[in-house]
């Protein structure tokens, strides 16, 4: 989990928490790499870059998908 500013331009304003899911929270959760590389692709994100980075609750959220769900709550652990 990491923190940003609610508002970019103001930080006085505070911070909220952004989620953001690592290949780490998916191991934990017994997710085999074929199946989450397939995941990536089914929703056309970059899955190199989850590799390095993570990827934020937002994203995975768009899709929609039980998986990412999970993937979240682990996440926020």
């Amino acid at each position: 989990m990491v923190w940003s500013s609610k508002n970019q331009s103001n930080q006085s304003q505070g911070w909220q928490k952004m989620i953001v899911v690592t290949i780490e929270h998916l191991r934990k959760l017994r997710y085999c790499s074929r199946g989450v590389r397939k995941f990536f692709e089914k929703y056309e994100l970059d899955y190199s870059k989850f590799l390095q980075e993570g990827i934020t609750e937002k994203e995975l959220v768009k899709t929609n998908d039980a998986m990412a769900f999970a993937a979240i709550e682990e996440a926020k652990k």
